[in-house]
């Protein structure tokens, strides 16, 4: 066997741990993007949002997208520093991704007193925004904090406060941001325990390699 050539298995191994990478190199662009929109939110709905969600979400997508470069490169080049260096970051990176999902869990469980905070700490033109985007009228109804431009619409069809409807739409993103992270964080063990697999077996190809050379010279020095 040729220095550094893997085996039929291994390079199945090595293959699809690029690949990994090379959807994580587009999911951290696609979280990147996320985090951005969500400071622009349609509806004035980032004046409710907390900017740790977001700017969580961009650091973690830059990180994300070094760390996925250097598994595609040690994966394509059987780099084992590389792997050894992309295992050990992969293990630190689940558990920042763990801390973000704290820290969305937490504001998803407080999220009736955030809302409300927020709604009264925005100014007049995020919550006429909101107001026109849900077509509502103050918080809980057209007498609780609206914003200035409110109709109040009629006795029989009133016009309905915005919390449900604040608290439903973000709930929904919330429930994405979960889902989204937990298969992220499935994708990445697995490819976590293949890269160890690939690390361990590129250094054994190489000792085994080496050792079949060693004999060789040694059989051929007495002959």
């Amino acid at each position: 066997m040729a220095k550094g050539k893997l085996g039929c298995a291994l390079q199945t191994v090595k293959y699809i741990v690029f690949l990994i990478n090379i959807i994580f190199l587009i999911l951290a662009l696609v979280m990147i993007s996320i985090g951005a929109l969500a400071n622009k939110s349609v509806g004035g709905l980032a004046a409710l949002s907390p900017p740790q969600i977001s700017i969580g979400l961009i650091v973690l997508g830059c990180f994300v997208f070094v760390i996925s470069f250097f598994g595609c490169c040690g994966a394509k080049f059987e780099n084992r520093p590389l792997l050894w260096l992309y295992c050990i970051v992969v293990i630190v990176l689940i558990v920042c991704q763990l801390s973000v999902g704290l820290a969305g869990y937490f504001y998803r469980s407080h999220l009736d007193s955030w809302a409300e905070k927020a709604w009264v700490k925005a100014d007049n033109k995020s919550r006429e925004s909101i107001q026109n985007y849900f077509d509502c009228c103050g918080f809980q109804n057209s007498t609780d904090h609206p914003g200035n431009k409110c109709s109040n619409g009629t006795s029989i069809h009133p016009v309905p406060g915005c919390y449900k409807a604040i608290v439903d739409f973000l709930n929904s993103k919330l429930k994405l941001v979960e889902i989204g992270g937990i298969t992220i964080g499935c994708i990445q063990i697995v490819g976590l325990l293949f890269s160890i697999c690939l690390a361990c077996s590129i250094h054994k190809e190489k000792y085994d390699t080496e050792l079949l050379k060693d004999s060789r010279n040694v059989i051929g020095s007495y002959s």
